[in-house]
């Protein structure tokens, strides 16, 4: 069998059908039934599984997995996966794909499932490999993201052509673990768990369980976990490693387990050291240690040869897909049929399996954010500048707002005709007063007063401004809907634009909201000739009453109107005719200059000028193919359509170049 032939061609159909445009759909792996209800209730998105066999690595933390495919690809631990203690260290599935090259040399690739066109080639230098496997890292995990928890719906593909590599391709998971520690998400243990039971319960997937050899195998959790997926062990292979941590007393315990005596397995197990000689930095010579080794120098150079265990691996991944092939062709044209129906849903003509196909001329990604962005910006524009029924109805529901805002300032106005007004106002200029001249106003006492009228604002100001915002958030995400309409992943984008910039502007408004009320404390006005007009109005109008009650009353119109001036004079009707014309004056002017705020920070141009800026720029960021991956309706079904044609026909090709031998 032409072993790298056939592990080319299952590579090359995984990275197809791996690919799906409905990605978020695959929600539900085929777990056995005493996990079912983890998965349901993590309900997390995951790579889409064909039924392709892969030979996947699974094991806990620190179980010797990195070290293993390392010595395998002859590459330095600190080079292919970052090494720490305690720690996570690989932060989700890792496709490592070795083939034996001819070539002087070696030469490599790094990409992600997320953007597999972005191949980053590499030749000869294992700096530059290091750098391309943290960017992919990067890429994958996000910023901050990989110090809590893993990532389930993304890999990342290494690739190594050399002399020295064998023909052999394997998904390193996550290492299982107890607890988080600390920095890592509290549902790290759990996340793990269910990418990995995903892996394991495809029943293509031959499982690597790979366990240290000094530890006991029987409390071992991925054994259990392998058991219940694969209870005949048709597809479980043991791998223990660490073979120089062994101590004397525990000898006889791992030949018992090489003899298949403890946790035995149909397939066996296989026993490796993959320490690395700290003063060369290569690994050290396995053959050689294992024949001076004065426990496990009798056992079969099979059992404790890594090249023994790749050849045999190997042989079993093509014999798996030789006995798949009436499977895979099945699920290609189920998915085929499935891309047709949304096709014809959508009016769009599937395109021919033979011959040319015309594609209709699409729209590019560029283009379609470019346009996303210019009808989000139309239809905001016209909510928050022009037409108040427009979307959500934002102006008009703000307009609402400013009036509420306007009927509780006054509403908190003081009414000096009620004598508890007037009392309140004495006690506080009583709790200011100081020693001055018969006839002059105290001033600190007014000023207090004045600063308790004003905070009274502060709270119903700062209210308003929160409807408003609340409002135009809810006015932009509806904007956001129509704009984007289908386009699920680049409205969920733009909907965390809107969003954050709103709330920006919206903390800028309330801080300046905070700002007006201090300065409302200060007596402050430019029209005194305004303020004296509404003064001696009010007391004219005083006046007037009073020599009207002087007329009707009984004796001497003077000595009436000499008593009322008396009753004016002790007590406080001149102060209060001033201030509650000023504050006549202060409450218009603090509420108009709410308003005006509000609109200016958040129903102004500049907002929309801000989110604007922030969608377009997404078109020159790394994740924006990602966005606008599945965002083309019928484009994106067709190219679905696309390579599952072309995966039917590599499939075709590869029976027929068989049957041809």
């Amino acid at each position: 069998v032409d072993v790298a032939s056939i592990l080319d061609f299952t590579d090359q159909l995984n990275a197809i059908l791996s690919t799906s445009s409905s990605i978020e759909e695959n929600r539900a792996p085929n777990l056995p039934q005493h996990i079912e209800s983890q998965a349901e209730s993590q309900a997390k998105p995951l790579l889409p599984s064909p039924p392709l066999p892969n030979l996947i690595v699974v094991g806990d933390q620190s179980s010797g997995k990195s070290s293993l495919l390392c010595k395998l690809s002859s590459f330095h631990p600190s080079v292919l996966f970052p090494v720490s203690s305690g720690r996570c260290t690989t932060k989700c599935a890792t496709k490592l794909v070795l083939r034996r090259s001819e070539e002087e040399g070696w030469r490599a690739k790094v990409y992600t499932s997320k953007s597999p066109e972005m191949c980053k080639h590499v030749r000869d230098d294992m700096e530059a490999l290091k750098r391309e496997i943290d960017r992919a890292r990067s890429q994958v995990e996000g910023d901050g993201r990989a110090l809590k928890s893993v990532i389930v719906d993304s890999s990342i593909t290494i690739e190594i052509h050399s002399s020295s590599s064998p023909n052999i391709s394997l998904i390193d998971l996550p290492g299982l673990v107890r607890t988080p520690v600390s920095g890592q998400s509290p549902t790290i243990v759990s996340d793990i768990e269910y990418l990995t039971d995903h892996y394991m319960a495809n029943p293509n997937n031959i499982i690597l369980a790979v366990i240290p050899a000094n530890v006991d195998v029987a409390t071992v959790d991925v054994l259990e976990r392998a058991r219940v997926v694969d209870p005949e062990g048709k597809r479980t292979v043991g791998v223990l490693t660490k073979a120089d941590l062994v101590q004397e007393e525990g000898f006889e315990e791992v030949l018992r387990v090489l003899r298949n005596e403890t946790k035995p397995l149909r397939l066996g197990y296989y026993l490796i050291n993959s320490k690395i000689d700290q003063s060369t930095e290569t690994f050290i010579d396995e053959r050689a240690f294992f024949q001076a080794h004065p426990a496990f120098s009798i056992l079969p150079p099979d059992s404790t040869s890594l090249t023994s265990l790749s050849s045999t691996l190997t042989q079993m991944i093509a014999a798996s897909l030789l006995r798949s092939l009436g499977a895979i062709k099945s699920h290609i044209d189920g998915r085929l049929t499935e891309a047709k129906v949304k096709m014809a849903k959508s009016g769009v003509q599937p395109p021919s399996m033979r011959g040319t196909y015309r594609t209709q001329t699409t729209v590019t990604p560029h283009r379609q954010l470019v346009q996303a962005t210019k009808t989000l910006s139309s239809i905001l524009s016209s909510s928050l500048l022009h037409h108040p029924r427009t979307v959500a109805r934002v102006r008009e529901r703000c307009g609402e707002h400013f009036k509420e805002l306007n009927e509780s300032i006054e509403a908190r106005s003081p009414d000096f005709a009620k004598a508890e007004q007037l009392e309140g106002l004495r006690e506080v200029i009583q709790e200011f007063e100081t020693s001055s001249l018969p006839g002059f106003v105290n001033v600190r006492g007014i000023t207090a007063w004045v600063e308790r009228e004003a905070e009274k604002w502060r709270e119903v100001a700062r209210e308003c401004c929160k409807r408003c915002v609340e409002d135009v958030r809810r006015g932009g995400i509806k904007a956001v809907e129509e704009a984007t309409g289908k386009q699920r992943k680049l409205g969920a984008v733009f909907r965390d634009i809107v969003e954050k910039r709103v709330e920006i502007m919206g903390k800028e408004a309330m801080g300046e909201i905070d700002i007006l009320v201090e300065g409302e404390k200060t007596f402050f006005t430019t029209n005194e000739k305004g303020l004296v007009k509404i003064v001696n109005e009010e007391r004219w109008g005083k006046f007037v009453a009073a020599v009207t009650i002087a007329c009707d009353g009984e004796g001497e119109v003077k000595n009436r109107l000499m008593e009322w001036q008396k009753q004016r004079d002790e007590g406080l009707e001149e102060i209060a005719e001033v201030l509650e014309a000023y504050h006549g004056v202060a409450r218009v002017r603090f509420a108009d200059m709410v308003c005006m705020l509000v609109k200016r920070k958040v129903m102004s141009s500049k907002l929309i000028a801000e989110i604007r800026r922030e969608c377009l720029a997404l078109g020159k960021g790394e994740t924006f193919q990602e966005v606008m991956e599945g965002k083309r309706g019928e484009e994106g079904v067709e190219e679905e359509y696309k390579k599952l044609v072309k995966a039917r026909r590599m499939l075709v090709e590869f029976v027929g170049r068989r049957k041809g031998r």
